[in-house]
């Protein structure tokens, strides 16, 4: 066996391979190729492995270490995995004792906490021993009682393990005679209760499915606290596949609930305390329309402002009678301050118009009818881009455009300036924006000077400055 020379200094205790502080060591290879180990530990560092072997207390001097305990060394300083539990097995033995075994991947400790609920208070150990195959009796318990139960295994390296919450129910006191042969053959362990989960909430109602690795009854206890309150009826049909509605729960609420299984034998499992919630109620209330308000009114245009409780869409329906006829395009942002502008309105007219808001649930809310009246329209319109086209020997197109629509007429007198007197025209009192009026009759090679003259639906006129042009 190959030995390494331990050399000591103050630092670290290293003892049985429970330690969780850095420790240091250096490998040096010497001339002829042989390799040792420096070690810093503690004086008094135990270096022995559970067996014995080793050096025992290096007592502050260096000693050779052998390479397979420094390895274990090694391995449980940089271990930090908590140990697996398997095969959790809870078996009440009599009314006054319980059996609990378990194994793990790797050798712990192995400790049983119990009590008369999750909280437990009570431990018993398997004597401390270090094995991956773990019994504990639990002895002076009360006669058919219900017991909580939890495994806790640790390794070498202080890794800590723990079960779910568990539970078993102890025999009942004073059986009969008769019974003792049977009773050796009975079953005594409890149903295991595995895949546990809740599908198709409702407002009022939740379906809860789990489980067990044998056949037992159905039952769930659920409330608002974990004290529960309520419970179903007992399903005794004795299945391993568990599905369990609860209903006329409340909407948009979170329950506290547990599962419940027996087996033939009477055997009881719960499982821990878990929680669902409801889903909310659906929102059938129509959102609340207020201050409902005209603003910024002018001859073509107007602002229509509310409000609403709620996050709601925006729309304004509007007319000169209350059949209204005309809407705004719909605002689908969800707001609570809604502010809507018309325009393309008529000057000096009274509309009718109604607001409308919808909320993110379509529940739909309108206001009742009310009227604004536009303002008078004082300004006249403006003339801009005339020109005379199409210049022919007795014919010419002349063409402009309004600022609004408004109506046509074009005047015009041979000369170089323009003669009232002995001046013809053409007019259309058609409203439009842009303008072309054809003048026909007119003498070859003459010059002519002209004007036009446009008046909105408002009765606002607007003329022109003289334009001159030749015929051909």
């Amino acid at each position: 066996m190959n030995f390494i020379p331990l050399t000591l200094a103050g630092a670290l205790i290293v003892t049985s391979f429970s330690f969780k502080l850095p420790w240091n060591w250096n490998v040096n290879t010497d001339a002829q190729g042989q390799q040792t180990a420096t070690v810093t530990v503690a004086a008094n560092a135990n270096t022995n492995d559970k067996k014995g072997n080793g050096n025992g207390n290096a007592n502050g001097q260096q000693k050779p270490m052998p390479w397979g305990i420094f390895k274990k060394l090694l391995t449980a300083a940089n271990d930090v995995t908590a140990p697996i539990l398997r095969d959790i097995r809870v078996k009440a033995e009599s009314e006054g004792s319980a059996k609990i075994e378990w194994k793990t991947n790797e050798k712990t400790s192995g400790e049983v906490r119990y009590g008369l609920t999750a909280n437990y208070g009570l431990m018993n150990t398997d004597n401390g021993k270090m094995k991956k195959s773990h019994s504990v009796k639990l002895s002076n318990l009360s006669a058919n009682t219900t017991y909580h139960i939890q495994v806790v295994s640790k390794d070498a390296a202080g890794n800590v393990a723990t079960s779910a919450d568990m539970t078993v129910t102890t025999k009942p006191a004073e059986p009969r005679e008769d019974d003792d042969e049977e009773d050796e053959d009975r079953d005594t362990i409890a149903p295991l209760l595995f895949n546990l989960s809740v599908n198709g909430e409702t407002r009022d109602s939740a379906v809860v499915r789990w489980a067990t690795n044998e056949k037992t009854t159905s039952q769930v206890h659920y409330g608002l606290t974990a004290s529960y309150g309520q419970s179903t009826s007992v399903d005794t049909d004795l299945t391993t596949n568990h599905e369990v509605r609860l209903i006329g729960l409340t909407a948009n609420t979170t329950y506290h609930f547990k599962v419940e299984s027996k087996d033939a034998a009477g055997n009881v499992s719960a499982s821990g305390d878990v929680t669902l919630t409801t889903r909310a109620a659906p929102d059938i209330t129509a959102p609340i329309i207020s201050d409902v308000n005209v603003s910024a009114t002018t001859d073509h245009s107007a602002t229509i402002q509310w409000t609403s409780n709620e996050g709601a869409t925006s729309q304004v329906l509007y007319g000169t009678t209350a059949s209204y006829g005309s809407s705004t395009t719909i605002d689908s942002s969800l707001t609570t301050s809604h502010s809507v502008a018309l325009s393309g309105l008529a000057a000096n007219t009274t509309y009718h118009y109604q607001v409308k808001s919808v909320d993110g649930s379509g529940n739909i809310s309108t206001s009742a009818d009310a009227t604004f009246t536009t303002a008078g329209d004082a300004t006249a319109p403006t003339i801009s881009n005339l020109v005379v086209t199409n210049v022919a020997r007795t014919t010419a197109i002349v063409r402009w455009t309004t600022s609004e629509p408004a109506t046509s007429k074009v005047s015009y007198s041979a000369g170089s300036s323009f003669n009232a007197d002995t001046a013809f025209s053409l007019s259309s009192s058609a409203l439009l924006g842009n303008h072309s009026m054809l003048i026909v009759g007119l003498s070859a090679n003459t010059t002519y000077t002209l004007k036009v003259d446009s008046v909105d639906a408002s009765g606002n006129a607007a003329a022109s400055a003289q334009l001159t042009f030749t015929t051909r």
